[in-house]
């Protein structure tokens, strides 16, 4: 008998083979299954770019904001070169973390809390107390593992791959579309709204890219100026699938409330 995992495989290659009006759900598995879990970690996660963030989080030489991925704790840190870096936050003399995830601001550099190693905005080691005195020891060859990063229309992306493709080549045809991310100049964050969902991430992905839930859970709100009835807009690539529910920008949604309230 095929294990649950060969069963769940073999499930979502035969929903791609479906007829376009002949639709299907994913099998409860693809949600709840730990094998199958950890099998997109391996196969998505630490191979395909994963935005993490803007770059008007990080204007300023110093700013930086950690955070944990795939069990890979991380900084993003704007360096004295103004260049944007993705460093581990991973100790290289103990293993402690040099910034827990979660953690933000601006900083000259990273210390260790362990025996205070200290690292530089470039993830160099800048000293080692004592170190010095070990005929052996260089500092220059040392430095916090640096992964990759690309920053597409203001958006900071990481990959856990160091083979994987460049980004910006596979998403040309979304360049116009998406430029609304791009930050305006001097221009500032003004919020950052951070949450973690309570259940698997296909959920909520699959939550964020359709407008059909507008006229149920957002009728008083979002469906009054992104109705769902106007659903005609998807569009996709080898790389990438963009669906959007077009706004009625003239409709006056002050009005429509106050008319549906009374």
């Amino acid at each position: 008998m095929p294990s649950d995992l060969t069963h769940l495989r073999s499930s979502i290659g035969a929903s791609l083979e479906r007829p376009v009006d002949e639709p299907w759900t994913l099998d409860p598995g693809h949600y709840t299954s730990p094998d199958y879990y950890d099998l997109e970690v391996e196969q998505i996660w630490k191979k395909e770019w994963i935005c993490v963030g803007h770059v008007k989080e990080v204007p300023n030489v110093g700013d930086f904001f950690s955070i944990q991925f795939v069990n890979e704790p991380l900084v993003i840190v704007r360096g004295a070169d103004a260049q944007i870096r993705a460093l581990s936050t991973v100790c290289r003399h103990r293993l402690m973390l040099v910034a827990e995830p979660g953690a933000c601001g601006n900083a000259n550099s990273f210390v260790c809390p362990y025996h205070r190693w200290t690292y530089g905005l470039d993830g160099q080691l800048k000293s080692a107390l004592h170190m010095e005195r070990h005929r052996d020891f260089d500092p220059s060859g040392i430095s916090l593992p640096e992964f990759r990063l690309e920053i597409w229309n203001d958006l900071i992306w990481i990959n856990l791959d160091d083979d994987a493709p460049p980004l910006a080549p596979r998403l040309v045809e979304l360049e116009e579309a998406m430029a609304v991310y791009k930050g305006p100049e001097g221009g500032v964050m003004a919020a950052l709204y951070d949450k973690t969902w309570k259940g698997n991430w296909k959920s909520q992905v699959e939550n964020n890219l359709e407008g059909y839930h507008h006229m149920g859970m957002h009728q008083q709100s979002i469906e009054l100026y992104s109705p769902t009835k106007n659903v005609t807009n998807l569009t996709h690539g080898e790389y990438w699938t963009r669906h959007q529910v077009p706004y009625e920008r003239g409709r006056d949604v002050t009005e429509t409330l106050l008319s549906e309230a009374d």
